[in-house]
């Protein structure tokens, strides 16, 4: 239950049933994705599925937009990371139905 599926079911009930602040609780999440990321990779590239020429674009652009991107988060109002993450979630169940239902 981590990654992008558990992401949608961790953070909904850390801020709702366990009361943990918003913050936190994407704070949280994203370390707990981390490892889960990390387990995957090395389990990925130790059998040869990665394509390391494809990696060097998204690497040259994620990291160093991690930094920006924490001070944005810093700054949002904690209701509006609400409304992104509710976007975000309504955006995913609405592409994993198109993909379900054109199959």
């Amino acid at each position: 239950m981590v990654g992008q599926g558990g992401s949608f079911i961790l953070i909904p009930l850390m801020t709702s049933f366990v009361q943990i602040p918003t913050r936190i609780a994407i704070g949280s999440n994203l370390a707990i994705v981390l490892l889960s990321s990390m387990a995957g990779f090395i389990g990925k590239a130790t059998t040869g599925q990665i394509t390391w020429l494809m990696t060097i674009p998204i690497a040259l652009t994620v990291i160093p937009a991690a930094r920006p991107g924490s001070h944005v988060s810093r700054k949002t109002p904690v209701y509006r990371l609400r409304q992104a993450l509710a976007v975000l979630i309504a955006a995913a169940a609405i592409r994993i139905w198109v993909s379900v239902l054109l199959i």
